[in-house]
């Protein structure tokens, strides 16, 4: 895209958004809160809730205190592009869903699987496509791997209001119980960092968690933790949330195109370790 373009765009982008900063943004007090670098103009301010636990989608830098991230780069891109400020909100993954139907919260950007429940409360502009891994302590030790009825009669971690702790888990251990096979014993935490503790301490068989930022984690284990066998469990879109009818989507779906055509989410996401081909905006 040559400069005249990419001006041209801008300027479409800024059009398309005036109208949701008409009477401003709203705000939210949380945990954690920052503000994206660079000028931006007066008012023009959202507020995007996290959880910062989950790496490499965000957490926090321990030097700096600030909320780093893929996703934390892509909200600074989407709000460099709309020419907006961009508050990132640190709050526990379990109340971003509830919030943003409250609307404390612009948008969300956590790592926040795409779903058809909670697309009948939020709406979302996709970005990659994750599915779900296991993480087990080293050696695996209850030689366990990513397959639903291999997990069945074990206890398995997940972060309060995931995909994984309040979906697909349940959905497993029904299937366990339809065969015959012991239930899985279903163990939800405040965090990711949490589950993760409770996985190298054995208070827990496994950890259920995104794929790719899983194998991440696992490599920061210092050789704790370890990937279990198996392909990602059913793969489904990862998007930004917004609440119901918010006059912003259309212009970060805009903004989003614009930074997939130009290469720049291409390199948010290699950034951060993930690969290329998970990316998914949902373009044709």
């Amino acid at each position: 895209m040559n400069k005249s373009m990419q001006r041209l765009a801008r300027s479409a982008v800024a059009c398309c958004v005036a109208g949701a900063l008409v009477s401003g943004c709203s705000s939210a007090p949380g945990d954690t809160s920052q503000e994206t670098d660079g000028a931006k103009p007066s008012g023009q301010e959202i507020t995007v809730a996290t959880d910062a636990t989950y790496r490499p989608f965000e957490t926090v830098d321990p030097a700096t205190k600030k909320i780093v991230g893929l996703d934390a780069d892509l909200v600074e891109a989407i709000g460099d592009t709309l020419g907006l400020t961009v508050k990132l909100t640190n709050v526990g993954f379990d109340s971003i869903v509830p919030g943003l139907q409250a609307r404390k919260y612009d948008a969300a950007a956590s790592g926040i699987s795409v779903t058809p429940e909670r697309e009948k409360v939020v709406d979302f502009v996709p970005y990659m496509s994750a599915g779900s891994g296991l993480a087990v302590q080293k050696g695996n030790p209850h030689d366990l791997k990513m397959e639903p009825l291999a997990l069945c009669g074990h206890t398995i971690g997940a972060p309060k209001g995931t995909i994984q702790a309040i979906g697909q888990l349940p959905e497993i251990s029904a299937k366990c119980v339809a065969e015959g096979k012991p239930e899985i014993s279903i163990s939800q935490f405040p965090s990711q960092d949490a589950v993760n503790l409770a996985l190298s301490s054995g208070r827990i068989d496994a950890a259920m968690a995104a794929n790719i930022s899983l194998a991440i984690q696992v490599e920061e284990s210092d050789g704790a933790l370890e990937l279990a066998p198996g392909d990602p469990y059913d793969p489904s879109p990862v998007g930004i949330a917004f609440p119901k009818g918010s006059d912003l989507l259309p212009a970060v779906k805009t903004a989003m195109a614009q930074l997939d055509s130009s290469g720049e989410l291409k390199k948010i996401v290699t950034k951060w370790g993930m690969p290329e081909n998970s990316i998914y905006t949902g373009a044709s």
